[in-house]
């Protein structure tokens, strides 16, 4: 009996003590997240450091959460598919993880062993990457780049080669909204609602071309563009006026236009719903309607798509019959 109610008050000790997640991401295998009271935490495969434990020997994968490093003044996390990026509450950025081809900005291409300050810039906001290249946005609305460009992600124009420190792209200030792809791509929305995309173009997910866009290049005309998801081959695009649109791979049915089949090279609309949020898996996609109702769509292989059935869809599925 003494040793249950030492137990019990241990238990009482840790959840009165326990914060909330204001903010989750995940990696490719690593999760990361914000508490309530600004402190970092990871948890998941740590092989490249991402979870920036500093010790002799590196875990493969941590089955709890692990707080990193010390500060309490996170508010913007966000995870590559073997690296953690992080910004303080004074603007600067942070890293730690895989950083083959420079893909975490500081310099050089070695993993560090905690998460490490991009360069000295002060007033980072946001910030984007998987496992080629990184996307990030300031307050003054310029947009800055680095890491692997073999395709041109880095929308430096004639120029291929690998950047390991940040890189301004242009010379504009009117960026809002940043994102990349899986395979090499990049999509921003500026403030005046139009969408740009430079990079890889595999599967037409850049829209409208066969090759790279070495520049950032419009897509379409239209300037009320206002959310912009991409999954592996295939991109989702919320307008200011709910539509749902989609392009890029079809092939297991990831655009909702009712096959499971072809490639789109344009934005092409998903029905007539209006929509409030979405997002995307690999080959897969997911929506919120006004109404509150989820849908989900593509490939369903490993039952993804949560449908009670292995089917793939071509065709936006209601799940289950909630509306909140």
């Amino acid at each position: 009996m003494k040793k249950l109610y030492i137990t019990l008050l241990s238990l009482s000790a840790f959840f009165s003590n326990a914060q909330c997640y204001t903010r989750l991401q995940s990696g490719g295998l690593h999760i990361t997240g914000i508490k309530t009271d600004g402190t970092l935490w990871g948890w998941g495969f740590n092989n490249n450091r991402q979870l920036s434990l500093v010790s002799s020997t590196i875990p493969a994968y941590e089955q709890y959460s692990v707080q990193m490093g010390t500060s309490n003044e996170w508010i913007y996390n966000k995870n590559g598919r073997a690296n953690s990026f992080a910004i303080k509450s004074d603007g600067t950025l942070w890293a730690v993880g895989s950083n083959s081809n420079g893909i975490l900005g500081i310099g050089s291409t070695t993993n560090p062993l905690s998460l490490t300050q991009v360069s000295t810039a002060t007033n980072y906001i946001a910030i984007d990457g998987y496992d080629q290249h990184t996307l990030a946005l300031r307050s003054d609305g310029t947009l800055w780049t680095w890491g692997r460009n073999d395709n041109y992600q880095l929308g430096q124009g004639v120029t291929s080669a690998d950047v390991l420190s940040p890189i301004q792209i242009g010379a504009l200030t009117d960026w809002a909204k940043i994102t990349v792809t899986g395979t090499g791509g990049s999509l921003a929305i500026k403030t005046n609602g139009t969408l740009w995309s430079w990079g890889s173009n595999s599967a037409s997910s850049l829209t409208g071309f066969s090759t790279t866009i070495q520049s950032p290049f419009q897509i379409g005309t239209a300037t009320n563009w206002l959310f912009v998801e991409p999954g592996y081959q295939h991109v989702l695009a919320l307008k200011t006026d709910s539509t749902l649109w989609a392009w890029g791979a079809n092939g297991s049915g990831q655009l909702g236009r009712g096959n499971l089949t072809g490639i789109s090279a344009n934005p092409i609309q998903i029905g007539t719903a209006t929509w409030q949020s979405i997002a995307t898996g690999r080959n897969t996609s997911f929506g919120v309607q006004t109404n509150g109702t989820l849908w989900v769509w593509g490939e369903n292989l490993l039952g993804q798509l949560g449908l009670n059935n292995t089917t793939n869809k071509g065709t936006p599925t209601q799940m289950g019959t909630d509306t909140n």
